[in-house]
């Protein structure tokens, strides 16, 4: 696709401010709701809350979440198209990992459950004090085994995807593993940054031996001597795709920090030494995936979509830009022509659709 003539003063992620966050949650048309009603939880932050008859309870909640030193609104055009496409989902903007994104996955995959667990219980309160957040995890997989038509999806940016897979092999998330339904995964590094080009490799050794980033590290898989011993390899074994009904893997061409075929989970055509791990993690992903009505916790299927963006007009981004790769990096969250076709023409209607009934036992 053509991207058209933009000027952007600045990249999507360094205009975040706090001060001006919108609402984590927010719902069109509230005047159709008379339930609805705000609270705040113990932060301060504005939830909505939906009291009264079964009509006003949210149905599908989607979580977006930033990638490497992103802001919660990275996603905010997604986020916006969705919304006009699909205007009954309820949206969050993951803030938890604002700002540490230097750390372990295990430590933003717990600080994101912690937020889903948070903001699903506050829509949902049939957990009470025994909630997802519960020590004893069959007590609370014994309060929402009677809950019906609640749906959670999630789109994610860069590494913000490996964190939604961190958070999904927590205990805190294994109680909301069968409500799980659309993963959009934009640009993640499933297998790694194998493929990037010189710059990328010499940034890559600069954060990893030099800065010592965690996160980084965990995706060269280079945190352990042995790379089957490693964050990313051992994550690729546990069923974290499977839990979802529709996943779609999208990337592009020319994007140079996180390669088509990381994001997309496709093999490569020429297998090098270094190639095989990627081989192997991808191998895991078809494995899975081909497993999923055995492996998920609803025991239905997951239906696989890959897509790739060929962005053949890049100018309105710097040379220096364009050379390292992030040019299509940052216009996979910003281009004003293929998000809305992406939104519109490529999205089933089932995949952000609601629920046929809900119904909640207290």
């Amino acid at each position: 696709t053509t991207c058209p003539e933009i000027v952007t003063g600045q990249p999507c992620y360094d205009d975040y401010d706090p001060a001006l966050e919108a609402p984590p949650l927010d719902v069109l048309r509230l005047h159709e709701f008379p339930e609805v009603v705000s609270v705040e939880n113990s932060s301060g932050s504005k939830f909505l809350d939906f009291l009264g008859s079964d009509e006003g309870r949210p149905k599908h909640i989607i979580f977006f979440v930033h990638g490497f030193m992103g802001g919660p609104q990275d996603l905010r055009c997604f986020h916006s198209f969705l919304k006009l496409r699909f205007p009954h989902v309820l949206c969050h903007y993951s803030k938890e990992n604002f700002k540490k994104t230097d750390s372990s996955f295990e430590d933003m995959g717990r600080r994101l459950a912690a937020e889903v667990v948070q903001v699903v219980e506050r829509l949902m309160p049939v957990g009470g004090q025994n909630g997802c957040g519960s020590s004893e995890s069959g007590v609370a997989e014994e309060h929402w085994k009677d809950v019906h038509g609640l749906r959670i999806s999630f789109v994610g940016h860069s590494i913000g995807n490996i964190i939604i897979r961190a958070a999904l092999a927590t205990p805190e998330m294994r109680c909301l593993t069968k409500f799980l339904w659309t993963f959009l995964s934009v640009s993640g590094p499933h297998t790694g940054f194998l493929g990037v080009n010189a710059v990328q490799r010499a940034a890559l050794v600069f954060l990893t031996k030099i800065r010592k980033v965690r996160s980084i590290c965990e995706l060269s898989m280079c945190d352990e001597k042995d790379p089957k011993d490693s964050f990313l390899y051992k994550l690729s074994k546990k069923p974290t795709f499977a839990h979802f009904k529709y996943v779609l893997l999208l990337g592009s061409k020319q994007d140079g920090y996180v390669p088509p075929g990381s994001a997309t989970m496709t093999k490569l055509v020429k297998v090098h030494k270094d190639g095989r791990l990627h081989e192997e993690l991808v191998d895991n992903f078809i494995g899975e995936v081909s497993n999923s009505e055995a492996l998920s916790a609803s025991g239905r299927g997951t239906h696989a979509y890959r897509y790739v963006v060929d962005f053949k007009n890049l100018k309105t981004h710097g040379v220096f830009q364009r050379v390292i790769g992030r040019a299509a990096h940052v216009e996979l969250l910003c281009s004003p022509t293929y998000i809305p076709m992406f939104t519109w023409c490529l999205l089933d209607p089932d995949m952000f659709a609601l629920p046929e009934r809900i119904s909640i036992n207290v």
